[in-house]
């Protein structure tokens, strides 16, 4: 077995890791997600598919029949761009020397091997016939519902960039009177939490791209409980303890409110008689030896939301390893949740810690750190009065299919000096810049709109590879499509964008 994988820790925690690794019923392989080269693996993988060394398997696409290598080789280049994994497993049949197809799930995500990019895999045999129907339906079922809510998603965020875009020209009023300039302010906050709430929906079936702003974590945990209010049994009570001087946080709300959520779902689950979920929120201080249990934490202020409840606890082997990746106590339900590996690195995101306490019995504590973020208001608005941002005189084609979203953006941008065209669709976008190539200077096109926005942004490039074009979307693009907009475009605003956002992106983009 290649140990590198090992290299760098202690002699007990790699003797440890050497148990674990080669103890585990479950087939674990490190691959490179390019080439499909075999990195490192267990010999519980080796027996699987009958090898007797890592060598033995020149290709891991070659471990599924080939009509089934693709999906594999998707499934792992995709873990690859992902930052964090929140798909279920997938079912493949398997091919094995000694035995015959057998099937088995496929749980991947990304991780570093020898200081480079790769994927870990972890293989669970399967054996029971009607588990395997069970979960194959459960498979086809997210994957539906991964499908669907995208849809959703992206109709609902065209609808909150209407309301968006409007409520913004009207504060855009210099002579606005204040009571309407709040009502108006509200609005625009209730859009940003709708927007994040379909952002939390999302979660579940694929990642999105993370939006930091100014947050209370007061509010998070406000909205959570309200959502969980309806679904957790009557015999469980919630206790919030919140510092209502709590300082603000610099973070993403969706990402936040899955890890709420996660936490929440655990502590139900681990009180199935009954009992109290209690968080609480409180400003602390750091001192320069930072704390016991996260000794990489900086010094200074940080908000600490621990999150109790009175369930039945763990005993010291499961607490060891409630971080590790693809760990669960709950292998015959199931259910995985977002995973408490994952709960973590959303913290190391947010430059923050995670550390658990729990006994059996006693119930189990996990107190969350966020550092405090002082240099940033709540929210930005457009300035009332004075220059305003991305003034120009350039010609801009905005393209997209929603009515409102155009006149909105029209509006704005002829506001700020700009002369702009519109199309309300692909093939009428590429009309105009065939008619008026020599005047417009850039290009504002809805990715998915009737027209197919991804097949006008090609032809755009087949015209003039030079072309200037930011693309605009209300569904948040995996990764590798992300790249290839990034490769083409010259930027990208996810709907529902403020029109501060859209200002200096254009200006950012004109003066490349």
């Amino acid at each position: 077995m290649d140990t590198s994988a090992f290299q760098g820790t202690s002699q007990e925690e790699e003797a440890l890791s050497r148990f674990l690794w080669e103890n585990s019923d479950d087939g674990v392989f490190i691959v490179d997600p390019a080439s499909g080269k075999l990195l490192c693996c267990n010999s519980t993988f080796l027996q699987f598919l009958g090898r007797s060394a890592p060598e033995d398997i020149d290709s891991i696409w070659k471990m599924v029949p080939p009509e089934a290598r693709q999906r594999l080789q998707e499934r792992i280049t995709t873990a690859a761009d992902r930052r964090f994994e929140v798909s279920p497993p997938d079912i493949f049949t398997c091919l094995s020397s000694a035995t015959g197809p057998f099937d088995a799930e496929i749980l991947v995500s990304n991780t570093t091997y020898q200081e480079q990019p790769a994927v870990q895999g972890i293989l669970r045999k399967m054996t029971d016939p009607r588990r395997l129907r069970q979960r194959y339906r459960q498979a086809q079922k997210m994957e539906a519902v991964g499908t669907l809510s995208g849809g959703i998603a992206h109709e609902f965020n065209n609808l909150m960039q209407a309301i968006s875009g409007y409520t913004e020209l009207l504060m855009y009023n210099p002579g606005l009177a204040d009571p309407v300039r709040k009502k108006l302010e509200a609005i625009q906050e209730t859009t940003r939490r709708a927007a994040d709430l379909t952002r939390e929906f999302m979660l579940f079936n694929q990642p999105v791209e993370t939006r930091f702003r100014t947050l209370n974590l007061n509010l998070e945990v406000t909205l959570v409980q309200k959502l969980l209010g309806k679904t957790f049994p009557p015999t469980i009570r919630v206790h919030l303890d919140l510092d209502p001087d709590l300082k603000s946080i610099h973070g993403d709300s969706a990402y936040l409110g899955q890890v709420l959520l996660n936490l929440a779902i655990n502590a139900m689950e681990a009180m199935e008689e009954g009992g109290e979920l209690a968080i609480q929120t409180r400003n602390i201080t750091v001192g320069p030896n930072g704390l016991p249990d996260c000794p990489e934490m900086d010094s200074g202020e940080y908000v600490v939301l621990i999150h109790s409840d009175t369930g039945h606890g763990m005993d010291p082997a499961v607490l060891d390893r409630i971080f590790e990746p693809a760990f669960t106590t709950r292998r015959e339900s199931g259910h995985r949740g977002l995973g408490l590996s994952m709960v973590r690195d959303i913290l190391r995101d947010h430059r923050g810690c995670v550390f658990c306490e729990s006994e059996p019995g006693s119930g189990t504590a996990f107190s969350l750190f966020f550092p405090v973020r002082l240099d940033s208001p709540d929210h930005e608005t457009l300035p009332s009065t004075g220059r305003r941002a991305g003034r120009g005189r350039e010609t801009i084609l905005f393209a997209d299919d929603e009515a409102m979203i155009r006149e909105a953006g029209r509006e704005l941008l002829s506001c700020q000096g700009y002369t702009v065209l519109t199309a309300e669709d692909g093939e009428s976008a590429l009309a105009a810049y065939r008619r008026r190539k020599s005047e417009i200077d850039l290009i504002l096109l809805n990715l998915i709109m009737q027209g197919d926005g991804g097949e006008c942004l090609n032809a755009l490039r087949e015209i003039d590879p030079g072309v200037k074009v930011i693309v605009t979307s209300g569904y948040s693009p995996d990764p590798p499509t992300r790249k290839r907009i990034e490769q083409a475009a010259r930027g990208f605003l996810a709907k529902p964008y403020d029109l501060n956002q859209l200002l200096e992106q254009v200006r950012t983009v004109l003066d490349q």
